[in-house]
């Protein structure tokens, strides 16, 4: 019986031998995917056991953080509601109120005086810097707007001037012509720049303080928005009253506010966010960032596309000498995006272009702006290990713009990134 149970074994054991041989004598081609699992050929070499049968995995792409977009911080803090990181005395706009004394406004009137004398600032201090002396300044127009329109102070407010002894509410008068108002507001802001022409640069904005319904065409604003011009409109809307849509229509995108009557700083909060914008005629591109507030266009800062194929070095020496910019740091796939249709734009025929991601003698990659942010895309089989692979391009033939760690003296296009115009900054 011993014997039987004996041969039975070494059958068995013949048997997975033979399969084991079979099994092993079926190797994948040289040069497929090492999973970990190898042959030896009879010459000695590695081979992969198995054959590769599915597509390679995607290369892992770790989830962007969002965070606070990086430029024009404008929050009010929520106790008291007071500048928070940012100060009101270094806004520089030129800025015309239109203060609407017809009978429309008979109830607001008098919370509007005090509100304009309030924006500039009190003998306690300054709230707008008016002095142009100073570094950083803003210049304060005033109209009072009836049947027609009386320039009560021509950009050349002070916190010691008064609204309510120069101007009354219009018996009579049931509503003003908003476009009419407009057109006072444009000239002298217009004349304004004319006679200052170091003001050339600085933003222009209209702020209607009124609750009369614009009945008019209002397409002649938008040649001054097309200008990068900001319209604030504070609609006095009193109890049980609807909101004005023609006065929505008028105002720029995120400056439509019926509610900041009761603090005066959510107006300064305003001007803190007309005054972030970026040099269109750099040939800089507004970045939203993240995109929460409307009213703040450049927030994710200014980009601007190089079609000159230069070396990592020049690109990055060309966007310091531009303005102290950086290669353009990408924390996301909208950035990515959103950089990627600039270059389209710039050097449609590139495959290429220059990022501000690099490394030096040590492993660890750094972006040009010091973020730490997890955030990457690189290709498969990508960054390079080769010695000389220490700088990132973004590869535009691929769909998902995957990057790839190339050698720095090549020659590509590149994306810069500047700070926006903002308050306290003028190296924009």
């Amino acid at each position: 019986m011993r014997t039987v149970d004996t041969i039975s074994v070494l059958f068995l054991l013949i048997g997975c031998a033979c399969a084991f041989a079979v099994a092993s004598d079926k190797r994948a081609p040289h040069g497929s995917k090492d999973y970990g699992w190898w042959d030896y050929s009879s010459d000695g070499t590695e081979q992969p056991l198995y054959e590769e049968t599915d597509a390679p995995p995607k290369p892992s792409t770790p989830k962007p953080v969002t965070g606070a977009d990086p430029y024009c911080g404008c929050a009010l803090d929520k106790k008291f509601g007071m500048p928070d990181g940012w100060d009101p005395t270094e806004i520089w706009i030129d800025v015309v109120i239109i203060l609407d004394v017809s009978e429309a406004m008979a109830q607001g009137f008098g919370d509007a005086c005090t509100l304009v004398e309030s924006f500039i600032g009190t003998d306690d201090g300054d709230v707008l810097t008016t002095n142009a002396r100073a570094q950083f300044y803003t210049r304060v127009g005033l109209i009072a707007m009836s049947d027609k329109a009386e320039v009560l102070y021509n950009l050349n407010m002070t916190k010691y001037d008064k609204v309510s002894d120069k101007t009354a509410i219009k018996n009579g008068v049931s509503t003003i012509n908003v476009m009419d108002a407009f057109y006072a507001a444009q000239t002298m802001l217009t004349d304004g720049q004319k006679s200052s022409p170091d003001r050339e640069n600085v933003r222009q904005v209209i702020y209607y303080m009124t609750d009369s319904d614009p009945k008019t065409d209002l397409g002649g604003v938008d040649q001054f928005r097309a200008s990068d011009g900001i319209i604030i409109v504070n609609n006095f809307v009193e109890s049980g009253e609807v909101v004005r849509p023609g006065l929505q229509q008028l105002a720029s995108d995120g400056y439509y506010k019926t509610d900041i009557q009761d603090n005066y700083m959510e107006t300064i909060q305003l001007f803190c966010k007309a005054n972030c914008f970026c040099r269109t005629e750099k040939g800089m591109e507004s970045y939203a960032g993240n995109g929460a507030d409307p009213a703040v266009k450049a927030a994710g800062g200014c980009l601007r596309a190089s079609p000159a194929g230069v070396p990592f070095s020049k690109a990055k020496s060309n966007c310091a000498d531009q303005g102290n910019g950086l290669l353009a740091s990408i924390h996301d796939p909208t950035k990515a995006q959103f950089s990627h249709n600039l270059m389209h734009a710039a050097a449609p025929s590139s495959d290429y272009y220059w990022i501000g991601y690099s490394k030096s003698s040590t492993p660890d990659w750094t972006w040009e702006d010091k973020s730490t942010n997890p955030y990457t895309n690189w290709d498969k089989d990508e960054p390079s290990t080769a010695s000389v692979a220490k700088c990132a391009y973004v590869d535009t033939t691929t769909s998902s713009l995957f990057w790839g760690a190339g050698n720095c003296q090549v020659g590509f296009p590149f994306v810069c990134e500047f700070a926006p115009c903002a308050v306290g900054n003028k190296i924009c």
